[in-house]
């Protein structure tokens, strides 16, 4: 799960819990609360007050940090979720795609059971995901959940690139 979605999360919960999660994010992430704030069009004051405790957010303000977050960790930018095996996955030789000028990240997502998969091809979506690469056990159910578009892979290294250039062209 991306920190921006646990800021959601948590969010939803207290302000405590929003303030816990910022607070240990913005460490993990390894940035200083100046570039949060920046990042997330919000005075430097407005996020020092919101992370002690002396101003609760409003929902302007946590959307901004929502946004703010997407865009330190990268995933304001649509990417190529790939939902498969580890076997699948170890066929991928890049981490990224070039398409009309422009590389598109690929987002591995490991699974090792059809439910996994399903609930891996929901949070590649949660994440920002702009295209979706999965098995065909469970493409038709994707297509059925997602609102991204969907793309099957066929089990080869030639196929599952194939899957991956047609994915950009859908997402692009």
């Amino acid at each position: 799960m991306s920190l921006a979605t646990a800021v959601a999360d948590a969010a939803m919960k207290s302000d405590d819990a929003l303030r816990s999660v910022l607070n240990e994010g913005i460490r993990s992430l390894g940035i200083s609360v100046k570039q949060l704030a920046k990042a997330s069009d919000l005075s430097l004051s407005t996020m020092y007050k919101l992370l002690s405790g002396k101003r609760e957010p409003n929902l302007r303000t946590v959307r901004a940090m929502i946004r703010g977050l997407k865009q330190v960790e990268g995933i304001d930018r649509p990417f190529v979720a790939i939902v498969a095996s580890r076997e699948v996955l170890s066929m991928i030789r890049t981490a990224s795609v070039g398409f009309e000028g422009k590389s598109i990240a690929i987002k591995e997502y490991p699974v090792v059971s059809v439910e996994d998969a399903i609930i891996s091809a929901i949070e590649a979506q949660e994440d920002g995901a702009g295209v979706l690469v999965c098995a065909p056990i469970i493409a038709q159910t994707a297509k059925r959940l997602l609102t991204i578009p969907t793309v099957t892979i066929q089990h080869s290294e030639e196929g599952l690139m194939k899957a991956i250039r047609i994915a950009v062209g859908k997402m692009v």
